[in-house]
């Protein structure tokens, strides 16, 4: 994976960040993030398809906390599905989710999807529709350097709950 530094100034305001894919396969394993010198995250994200439109303000920062979520599949990846819900609020709202994924150029894939999150609580769900879970696979999740989230898929899924803060 590569990556790019782009320094710029910014005066105090309202910004929209825009990613486009014509290919519509998404950053895939990649991710964006801005953030200023002393280390404030203002956005951001990876997944998308066609494409990503993030809106921030640099005159307030917000409480954005970077979450890795990460998912290692099988042999047999088009059954695996997945969706992370904010259950902070009611009813849970589903944030992201990805798959059913290809057979078999994702075969035994470790994806790593990185997520800005505000302080809550949050569960993940890994679905596998065959029913026979994740063989030889899981997901984590780690908020900041710390792994609060590690996890088999056993039968048709698992779920865990997690907190950010």
């Amino acid at each position: 994976m590569t990556s790019i530094v782009i320094p710029f100034c910014l005066e105090d305001g309202d910004y929209v960040l825009s990613f486009f894919d014509t290919n519509n396969n998404s950053m895939i394993g990649g991710n964006y993030k801005l953030q200023d010198l002393e280390g404030n995250l203002y956005v951001c994200g990876g997944l998308y398809n066609d494409q990503q439109i993030s809106t921030f303000s640099t005159e307030v920062f917000n409480d954005l906390i970077e979450v890795t979520f990460q998912l290692t599949l099988d042999t047999y990846p088009g059954e695996t599905t997945w969706a992370i819900f904010d259950v902070s609020v009611s009813p849970a709202v589903e944030l992201f989710s990805g798959g059913p994924f290809v057979d078999p150029d994702d075969d035994f894939a470790i994806l790593t999807y990185n997520l800005c999150l505000e302080p809550g609580s949050y569960d993940v769900l890994v679905n596998d529709a065959y029913g026979d879970g994740i063989t030889d696979g899981g997901f984590t999740v780690t908020v900041g350097n710390t792994e609060v989230v590690n996890s088999i898929v056993n039968g048709t899924g698992s779920s865990a709950t997690f907190t950010v803060d």
